[in-house]
């Protein structure tokens, strides 16, 4: 039996005209987002300047005469004053040491509501708080 064999012919595509032949895909790098512009700053950073210097007056503003400050004055060697808002612990031991001379052994600050500072000073061994407060006159 011979087999009926015909040359390949070849295949026509269907081609749909409306849809758009692939298109090559392209590696391209993104743009880093990360962009710095030169310009000037419009304000300043960073909040308070490092060095500033404060006379011991403007550090510690006055002490605090409350039942809770009086007990701490009792049971811990412990004084309490409002201080300028500024001021680090540095600055009111220095303060204390130059206006009372005084030793602090640690302070401890924090911010009130309305903004003022407080300050906490346990004083050294060796020095009674409330022989300080009778000497600036608190009693």
């Amino acid at each position: 039996m011979a087999t009926l064999s015909a040359p390949p012919m070849e295949v026509a595509k269907v081609v749909n005209p409306n849809i758009a032949p692939p298109m090559a895909k392209q590696i391209t790098q993104k743009a880093s987002t990360s962009i710095s512009f030169p310009g000037s700053a419009k304000y300043q950073r960073v909040g308070a300047v490092r060095g500033q210097t404060f006379d011991v007056y403007q550090v510690l503003r006055y002490p605090i005469m409350t039942e809770y400050a009086v007990g701490m004055m009792e049971k811990d060697n412990t004084l309490a004053f409002v201080v300028d808002a500024r001021a680090d612990k540095k600055m009111i031991r220095g303060a204390l040491k130059g206006l009372l001379g005084v030793e602090a052994k640690r302070v401890n600050t924090l911010v009130r509501p309305d903004g003022s500072k407080k300050a906490y000073v346990k004083l050294a061994p060796g020095y009674v708080a409330a022989d300080v407060a009778n000497r600036i006159g608190m009693f």
